[in-house]
């Protein structure tokens, strides 16, 4: 009779019931303590490279230029080893003293100058650093310079390449879609 009974029960009590509804979220439980502070690592350096020139011998235009030439005889010397000039950046600055002679302003090379009364050309090769300075139109400059108080010349080597061609390729990067097709990039 007992089983009769419990089997009873089992088949009429299968059905469940409507869920009820959500009962309140518990506290939240108490924080751990925080774990030891690890050792500092070792400070960064991007590899970045900063010549400062303020001798205003070498400073100085001649005419409308100054070249700096490489100097590799001695260890700190000034150089812009093939490695950059090929694949990493070259920026340059000039100060200049304004004309009354009450500050100073940085200007990038090339760009315009001071009050765009002049603008700055740069040439590099395997040997020299090259400023020129022209007329803003382009055109040769004759005249006087403002007078430089320092050129910087910052190197920043590549750390990763990307060579945007394939051989054998030709790839118009005017076409959003070909661009992206051949970056193997999706919307």
């Amino acid at each position: 009779m007992m089983t009769v009974i419990l089997s009873m029960t089992l088949m009429f009590c299968t059905k469940e019931g409507p869920r009820g509804p959500r009962g309140p979220a518990g506290a939240d439980g108490i924080n751990g303590n925080d774990g030891t502070n690890g050792a500092d690592g070792k400070d960064g350096n991007a590899n970045v490279i900063v010549y400062m020139f303020t001798d205003s011998v070498k400073i100085k235009w001649s005419g409308s230029e100054i070249n700096f030439h490489y100097d590799t005889s001695t260890p700190n010397g000034f150089n812009i080893p093939d490695s950059i000039l090929n694949d990493g950046v070259v920026l340059v600055y000039h100060r200049v003293i304004d004309l009354g002679g009450n500050y100073q302003m940085w200007y990038p090379t090339p760009g315009l100058g001071y009050n765009a009364l002049y603008q700055t050309r740069l040439y590099l090769n395997q040997f020299t650093l090259q400023i020129r300075a022209y007329k803003p139109d382009g055109s040769s400059w004759s005249g006087t310079l403002p007078q430089l108080t320092a050129i910087k010349v910052v190197l920043i080597p590549a750390s990763t390449i990307y060579n945007m061609r394939k051989a054998g390729d030709v790839v118009n990067f005017d076409d959003y879609a070909e661009t992206m097709k051949y970056l193997g990039a999706t919307d």
